[in-house]
């Protein structure tokens, strides 16, 4: 309630605007959250601090086309910095942009090769591109990294499947 009246008072402070959208943000009010911090930006279109936050509460919020806008914004200025490079892949690939999520993915896993999770993000969006090529070789580097498991087998087998490799998704089973 303080922040919401404090930005009454100071509206062209995006610093406030920005700690509004941390407060809706811990009381899980994403549109107000998203509201503030685009305020923010709005007010410092170059502040990498507020694109960030833009683009995290745009993914958390399912807008992200304003997801993919604020990490590409960030990008332009810092285009190896890893969480940005991550955001825009999660958010093309969740708009339905594969196309635009492949080349962010494959940035951020040269950067940050065992991040297991995310390598098989990026399968799955391989998968759905029907790119069974890169599924098979991020397969066998996952595998050389981390092992296997029964529960990577089981995701193997839906990533397998999404791509349209019956034969693969049963061998994996």
């Amino acid at each position: 309630e303080a922040l919401r009246e404090a930005v009454k008072y100071a509206p062209d402070d995006a610093r406030l605007h920005h700690e509004l959208s941390q407060a809706y943000a811990a009381v899980q009010n994403g549109p107000g959250a998203l509201a503030a911090i685009a305020r923010a930006v709005e007010l410092e279109p170059n502040n990498l601090t507020y694109l960030r936050a833009r683009g995290e509460v745009a993914t958390w919020t399912g807008y992200y086309a304003v997801a993919l806008d604020s990490f590409e914004r960030v990008l332009a200025v810092a285009p190896k910095d890893a969480d940005a490079l991550l955001g825009a892949a999660r958010a093309g690939a969740r708009s339905g942009k594969p196309d635009a999520a492949v080349p962010r993915y494959r940035a951020y896993l040269a950067q940050r090769p065992d991040d297991k999770d995310v390598m098989l993000e990026y399968m799955e969006v391989e998968a759905e591109r029907g790119n069974t090529q890169a599924v098979k070789e991020y397969d066998a580097r996952y595998r050389e990294r981390f092992g296997e498991s029964k529960e990577y087998w089981l995701r193997m087998a839906d990533i397998y499947a999404l791509g349209g490799d019956a034969t693969a998704s049963s061998a994996a089973l």
